[in-house]
């Protein structure tokens, strides 16, 4: 998994560390395992050979759009500025609650599919 991050910005070098400090050696997830790998986003220009993209904050929204267009590949941010502006495709939030959102517009700019049984646990924004 691609933790994009911008390396002009202390906010989201901390929001990449932490995600690579989460991954460890790596998540089990049904029969994937996800490995953290940091890319600096002016080093981001395709999702090609990843399976997933975890953004931080303040990443150019418009260059990640194009990085991500097409490709297949899920967007996970925190911001959920980036998947109301097109660039990702799924935000997590833990506070209040745990809370999962998806767009569907952008997963389908993407080329990302979900199962119908995940879509029936998050919320469409």
């Amino acid at each position: 998994m691609a933790i994009v991050y911008v390396a002009g910005s202390a906010r989201s070098q901390g929001e990449m560390r932490a995600a690579i400090d989460v991954l460890g050696t790596g998540l089990k997830v049904g029969d994937s395992v996800f490995r953290g790998v940091a890319v600096e986003q002016s080093s981001f220009a395709s999702a090609a050979g990843y399976d997933g993209v975890f953004t931080t904050s303040d990443v150019d929204q418009n260059r990640l759009r194009n990085a991500l267009n097409g490709r297949g590949v899920p967007c996970f941010t925190l911001d959920a500025q980036q998947v109301r502006n097109g660039a990702c495709t799924i935000v997590v939030r833990s506070r209040p609650a745990v809370s999962i959102s998806i767009s569907a517009d952008n997963a389908a700019a993407a080329g990302v599919r979900f199962a119908t049984a995940f879509l029936m646990m998050v919320r469409e924004i």
